[in-house]
This record gives structure tokens, C-alpha cells and sequence, in this order.
């Protein structure tokens, strides 16, 4: 699973929900927002640095609330499909670090505002909050009440907050433990049979990588990142070597839901469908056992504390 493009935590966050983050043929979103929240919402004179085609880089692009491209919205949304993004708020007592930075919907003016001045040079260009926004469930925890409570959506996305992500703020044990009580939660509830977990991390962490990433065009690919699919349909104790990029996952649940395509990466890529096996018997579900309460860090962070997790795509 190579990273879509050459960047880090804001892009994988667009990428994830559209496929690219082309703003038109010569310009691209290459960087994350230099001011925060990393949306709509954010200080006036912020900039999203931008790429061009002849390799000269700006710092100075546009305000982050985009009208540019679509996004798995318009698709699911269009076919009557329910969808849901857990992350937590920006303010208030859940008030997380990864509700301003994490929420890429928060970038997309077509769901963050009612409505838009064009082009969106500062917050007050974006009024209200579009009826999408609704889809938003604050906090991140609230996917537990949908799994036990019957109402989980077809598609969601779940960003974990900072201290349960693998960034060195979550120790030693923040990621794996809040992993570990997502899916048991799905497991155990009544959606297990019928639901594939896309654990995804949104950059590569910075080590460096012994297979190059192709170069199909001045922004792609990036590095590989860790990716793995937990359902019972799941090819059980494979490696799968096909080759991915983000819009892989987009295209998958295009044909799972019949929704058309969205006509950026999730065209060119392989869809992620051969890491599943339809025809097999299910896995039963074995639930992970419990981590210790609290993790004590001894000798060097391994690499998956250091890689970002960022939630997983279950449908």
C-alpha cells in the first residue's frame, strides 16, 4: 500500500474521502495548512502550500476549504447510502488535537458550509454548516454506541484522538489498546458477519522504505504504510502483494455499494477486493485478549508507535 501522494497527515486525510488533491491540471495540495484547524474553520491567512507540475513548490496557496474536487460524500450521498465520520471536536469538554487537524471533512466546503463565497479566502467565506455536517458524530467514542445500539452506518470513517494514535503521545500502548477495543466492539456485535475493518495508517513515520514508490506523475506515489483488513471474509494468514495506493480502498467500496467512481485515484488504482475471499467459509471472531492498564516504555519505540494511526474505513 503505497501513500497516495508525497506528504504527510493532512493530505492522507483528503486523499482518503476523494482520491486527489488536485486543485486543477498544474496545481496540487502538497502540505498541511499552516495555520489550524486544518479546514473551513480556520485563522484568516492561512495557506495550504501547493505543488506544480514544473516541480516548483509555493507556500503560499490557498485557504483550506476546497470546492475543487469531489468526494465520497457526493457518491454515497447520491446513492442513498448512510455514511458516518467519527473524530473527535475541536472544542469543548471532548476537545481533542486530532478534532482540528484529523477531520478532513472540515476542509471540504461542500459539506463543512451552507453556503460558500468563491473563492473561500478566509473563514467568513464559509457560512453555517452544510447538511453533511450531520454525518459528523463527536466524539470518536460514539462508534461504540452505534455498534451496540444497532445504528452503525454502511460506511465510517474513525479517527482515533491523539493519545490513542501511534504518535509518541499515546506511550507505549495507546494505539494497539484503542485498535484492540474497536474491534472487539464490531466483533461482538451483531455487524461482524457483514463488515470489513481497513486498518490504515496516514504517512509512513519517516524511516526509510527499500522499495521505491513508483512515479506515475509529479506528485505520486509516496511510501508504503502499514495496511490491514480484519473481517471474516478476509483472506485468512496472506500477505497480499498486489499493488495499492489510497484510492484503492475508494474504488473497493465503489463496487461494494455500486456507486460510480469518482474519477481520480480510485480509476487508476487496484481495488483492495483481493484481500477478501467471498466464497469462503467466515472467520469466527476471537475477541483480543485485554492490554495491562498502562504500558510502561522500556528501551527503543518500535515503528508502529512511531507511524501515524489513523482510524480504518469499516463498511
Amino acid at each position: 500500500m503505497f501513500f497516495t501522494q508525497t506528504a504527510a497527515s493532512f493530505i492522507a486525510h483528503q486523499i482518503i474521502l476523494s482520491g486527489t488533491v488536485a486543485l486543477n491540471s498544474h496545481e496540487s495540495l502538497t502540505d498541511q495548512p499552516d495555520g489550524m484547524p486544518w479546514g473551513c474553520d480556520a485563522s484568516p491567512g492561512t495557506h495550504t502550500p501547493i505543488l506544480r507540475t514544473d516541480g516548483k513548490e509555493s507556500q503560499y496557496g490557498p485557504f483550506p476549504c476546497f470546492t475543487e474536487y469531489s468526494t465520497m460524500a457526493d457518491l454515497l450521498d447520491a446513492a442513498n447510502v448512510s455514511w458516518k465520520y467519527y473524530v473527535d471536536p475541536e472544542t469543548g469538554k471532548d476537545a481533542d488535537f486530532s478534532g482540528e487537524v484529523w477531520n478532513g471533512y472540515d476542509a471540504i466546503a461542500k459539506v463543512r458550509c451552507k453556503t460558500w463565497k468563491v473563492p473561500i479566502e478566509g473563514p467568513n467565506d464559509c457560512r453555517g454548516f452544510g447538511s453533511d455536517w450531520t454525518h459528523m458524530s463527536f466524539p470518536n467514542t460514539n462508534v461504540f454506541k452505534d455498534l451496540s445500539g444497532g445504528t452503525l452506518a454502511s460506511v465510517s470513517w474513525l479517527m482515533p484522538s491523539l493519545e490513542d494514535s501511534d504518535h509518541p503521545a499515546s506511550g507505549c500502548s495507546g494505539g494497539p489498546r484503542w485498535v484492540s477495543s474497536v474491534l472487539n466492539a464490531v466483533g461482538q456485535s451483531k455487524y461482524w458477519d457483514s463488515t470489513a475493518v481497513i486498518l490504515l495508517w496516514d504517512d509512513w513515520g519517516g524511516w526509510y522504505d527499500p522499495v521505491p514508490p513508483p512515479q506515475t506523475n509529479y506528485t505520486s506515489l509516496g511510501f508504503r504504510v502499514g495496511t490491514v483488513a480484519i473481517s471474516p471474509w478476509a483472506r485468512p494468514n496472506t500477505v497480499v502483494h498486489t499493488q495499492y495506493d489510497f484510492g484503492s480502498i475508494l474504488k473497493f467500496i465503489e463496487q461494494n455499494f455500486g456507486l460510480g467512481s469518482l474519477h481520480t485515484t480510485d480509476e487508476t488504482a487496484t481495488s483492495i477486493s483481493d484481500m477478501f475471499n467471498f466464497s469462503q467459509k467466515p472467520t469466527k471472531f476471537v475477541p483480543e485478549e485485554p492490554l495491562p492498564p498502562k504500558a510502561t516504555c522500556t528501551g527503543h519505540a518500535n515503528a508502529q508507535q512511531i507511524i501515524e494511526h489513523d482510524g480504518g474505513v469499516p463498511e
